[in-house]
């Protein structure tokens, strides 16, 4: 049997672990291509932020860090002071768009950068300003079984709840963020 000179399978090493992650990234994306694909027609301005396989989802790990979190992955609300929390009919898509809405103007957030993620913590998120989440609010609640919408600035959170729930509260914790993303590049 041939050795490989250490050099090389380092470089061939190096090469496979960036085509991986290029692979996976690639799926990724094929993951919200109708959500990206909208956005882009649009020509709204967002970031990626790459879930990577080897380490833990950065907005998963702020909210674990920020809220109180149930057994079963929700934000335990009941721990939150004075948040808010609605209820949506699960039968009307509208009703939960207006609620939505609602939600934002009764609590005055303004357009701040936000950062959307959906229950699959093995797909990207995407970081972008608050004004084109409610723009585009039904094609971001269409991603996914359950939303979180979080201000990392202003440390609250928006879950969104697939049984008919629409939550809102600040943290009481400030919680570091080390975001890796870029502005909707192709892969």
């Amino acid at each position: 049997m041939k050795h490989i000179d250490p050099e090389r399978r380092k470089a061939l090493l190096a090469r496979r672990e960036e085509l991986k992650k290029k692979l996976y990234r690639q799926q990724q994306r094929e993951s919200r291509k109708d959500l990206l694909n909208q956005l882009d027609e649009k020509l709204a301005q967002y970031k990626i932020i790459w879930a990577e396989d080897s380490v833990a989802d950065p907005i998963s790990a702020w909210i674990g860090e920020s809220f109180a979190v149930a057994w079963w992955g929700r934000i335990d609300w009941t721990q939150v002071p004075n948040c808010d929390q609605r209820y949506w009919n699960i039968n009307q898509y509208s009703d939960l768009l207006a609620t939505f809405k609602q939600l934002l103007l009764d609590h005055q957030l303004g357009d701040p950068i936000v950062r959307v993620t959906w229950a699959d913590a093995n797909s990207l998120s995407l970081e972008l300003s608050l004004s084109l989440v409610a723009q585009y609010a039904e094609w971001v609640f269409e991603e996914g079984w359950d939303t979180w919408i979080i201000c990392l600035e202003q440390s609250w959170c928006i879950e969104c709840y697939h049984e008919g729930e629409l939550c809102f509260g600040y943290s009481q914790k400030k919680v570091n963020s080390g975001f890796k993303h870029e502005i909707n590049q192709p892969i």
